[in-house]
């Protein structure tokens, strides 16, 4: 495992690796710590985390650097409330979205 989570970028960005701003083991809002890149897309990435105070594993989406303009956040917004309607066993449960 590396201490730094790195992605290939996708669509009209460069497609070297970029170095993400959050490493393994950085703490993530005071409350998660970051475990591994699960997986990355043309607008964000998804972490694997712990939440320190609970002692449970989340998995976080989170906005690529440079991609978080305020369409960005709200079609992740939009995203995150059509989920959060979806109950199964088969779908992730949808905590919050900041």
């Amino acid at each position: 495992m590396t201490d730094e989570v790195n992605t290939k970028s996708g669509g009209d960005v460069d497609s070297e690796e970029q170095p993400l701003p959050l490493s393994v083991g950085s703490v993530l809002d005071g409350r998660f710590q970051i475990e591994r890149m699960l997986g990355a897309g043309g607008m964000g990435y998804v972490v694997l985390a712990r939440n320190v105070a609970l002692e449970e594993r989340v998995a976080i989406n989170l906005l690529l650097p440079g991609r978080a303009d305020e369409d960005a956040r709200h079609r992740l917004v939009r995203e995150a409330r059509a989920a959060v309607k979806i109950k199964s066993d088969h779908v992730v449960r949808i905590l919050d979205v900041v």
